[in-house]
């Protein structure tokens, strides 16, 4: 009795649901909060798309994407799946305060362990039909590991040829050890990328975006109506002579479509308006591509207010102009924008 108790869930049909519609039944998700994410958790549960990549600001619930498919995996699609994070102590801060967290909370995933001590490793769990593995990008990492499912997070703090002494030798990227570790899978794999930016040369996640479907947010405008794709580095205002109080006081966007004046409070509607838009506001640049399906975060729908940002930004500003010091203006590019920086210093 015991023997078939363990073995049934074998003969039950899992419920077919999307990432989102998982999130929500068994992890108490709620796609309202931004409405663009459910997007992006789709996407990764598409078994026409076998590409997704994400370059974004932080705070913007980039991880919570990426734990909700690990969830979907274990629970409904349970396969082989490798997760990367940039150093060997992130990968084990990641485990202990993020995935043991979706475990202990989800008892759909928690119950799919299997039985035994070493099922619930720091750096391997076992699961029924899948191994999960967390690593970090190191090329001996991804070796004798037959892998279906892959996520490469914080991917621009990757060394862009693994193993290389002195720019000499080397293994090449972490998506290309991790292609090698796909062919048993061809054709049912799936990769995940996901990084905030910071690669002045605009190598990396935003290589990675621009050669995918390179789709961009563009919500509609509560005062007049019409869409424009948003860009916190052109369309956050504010008072930028004064000091950062009044820079956090004078904080408005400004919409790219008719120059409507949008105070912070039209955050909420702007980003509702998504709800109701194709593809959740997302528009493809590169139409007609759909095996790698990628996508660009504005700061602007992102988590922090847009007065936070107005006052982060105005103090990296005096920093530049009183000690010529960038490394402010480059955090804020990098981590709240969502894009690469450019020197100023170098001209561009």
């Amino acid at each position: 009795a015991e023997i078939v108790r363990g073995q049934a869930h074998l003969l039950r049909a899992p419920r077919k649901r999307s990432v989102t519609e998982w999130a929500i039944d068994e992890w108490g998700y709620d796609p309202e909060v931004l409405p663009w994410q459910p997007e992006l958790m789709d996407a990764l549960g598409d078994p026409d798309c076998s590409e997704v990549g994400c370059m974004k600001p932080t705070q913007c619930g980039g991880t919570k994407i990426g734990l909700a498919w690990v969830g979907w995996i274990v629970d409904t699609d349970p396969d082989d799946t490798l997760i990367c994070q940039p150093t060997q102590t992130l990968t084990g801060n990641f485990v202990k305060t993020r995935l043991n967290e979706l475990i202990d909370q989800v008892a759909s995933v928690k119950g799919r362990l299997q039985p035994g001590a070493d099922s619930n490793g720091i750096w391997l769990k076992l699961f029924r039909g899948m191994a999960l593995a967390s690593v970090w990008p190191v090329a001996s990492q991804f070796t004798q590991r037959p892998i279906r499912y892959g996520w490469l997070d914080d991917y621009d703090q990757y060394d862009e040829n693994i193993g290389a002494v002195d720019g000499e030798g080397g293994q090449g990227s972490a998506i290309s050890l991790l292609e090698g570790r796909n062919p048993s899978h061809e054709g049912r794999e799936k990769k995940y990328v996901s990084s905030s930016p910071a690669d002045d040369k605009g190598g990396k996640i935003e290589a990675f975006v621009a050669g995918g479907s390179d789709e961009r947010l563009w919500p509609r405008c509560p005062d007049c109506g019409h869409r424009w794709e948003t860009d916190l580095l052109r369309d956050l205002r504010f008072d930028d002579k004064g000091t950062a109080d009044e820079a956090e006081a004078s904080a408005h966007v400004v919409c790219g479509a008719n120059g409507c004046t949008l105070e912070p409070p039209a955050k909420r509607p702007l980003l509702d308006s998504l709800t109701a838009l194709p593809n959740r506001g997302f528009v493809a640049a590169n139409a007609g591509v759909s095996r790698r399906r990628t996508f660009r975060i504005d700061g602007l729908m992102a988590l922090p207010s847009w007065s936070k940002l107005a006052r982060d930004w105005r103090l990296a500003q005096i920093e530049w102009e009183v000690r010529q010091d960038e490394s402010l203006l480059r955090t804020l590019v990098n981590t709240k924008a969502g894009k690469n920086y450019r020197s100023q210093l170098s001209g561009e």
